[in-house]
């Protein structure tokens, strides 16, 4: 079981968008501080993320350590505010040296829900900043990513193995957590 004040540093490099860091943060969950902090700055420093519903799920609210922390939009779709939304959140996450996932979908996928019902093969837009990221200088080929009204787009078929094999083993991931 972690606690959620745990914290691993992983001191390589990652590159995503036109940001660049190292030293990276791995925390227990979301009463860390580290956490505590990104929401904070993102309702302080984002304000156009009012527009959406702004949620937080996976590894960052599970039993283990994430390397990422992952966040949804959810709402209407507007390309230009969503954009705003995506380069202050990655942005900020790359200033407190948190990898954050943040993605816009039209509508949210309960991993919760999926691993009570076992539900297979829901397809999912999901929108990013950016086509372009790497670790330790290896890049990762997301030329599937389509640029749309200037953010990139891609079509995600929810669940993931990792998601099968965890269910199978009767685990029940907890809901998304709604932030915004």
């Amino acid at each position: 079981m972690v606690n959620n004040f745990d914290t691993n540093v992983w001191y390589g490099t990652i590159e995503y968008h036109s940001y660049s860091a190292t030293n990276w943060f791995s925390i227990g969950g979301i009463e860390h501080p580290l956490f505590k902090t990104l929401v904070s700055r993102i309702k302080s420093d984002v304000p156009e993320v009012y527009n959406f519903e702004l949620y937080t799920m996976g590894g960052i609210l599970e039993d283990w350590m994430s390397w990422d922390i992952d966040l949804a939009l959810i709402g209407e779709y507007n390309p230009k505010l969503i954009k705003k939304c995506f380069e202050g959140i990655v942005k900020i996450g790359f200033d407190l040296h948190l990898y954050v996932d943040v993605q816009y979908q039209h509508k949210l996928w309960r991993i919760d829900t999926y691993s009570k019902t076992g539900q297979l093969d829901e397809v999912h837009e999901n929108y990013e900043l950016s086509n372009y990221f790497s670790r330790d200088g290896e890049v990762e080929d997301l030329t599937h990513y389509k640029l749309v009204d200037g953010i990139y787009k891609r079509d995600v078929i929810y669940p993931f193995p990792k998601h099968i094999k965890k269910q199978q083993e009767g685990y029940v991931y907890k809901s998304p957590l709604r932030l915004v």
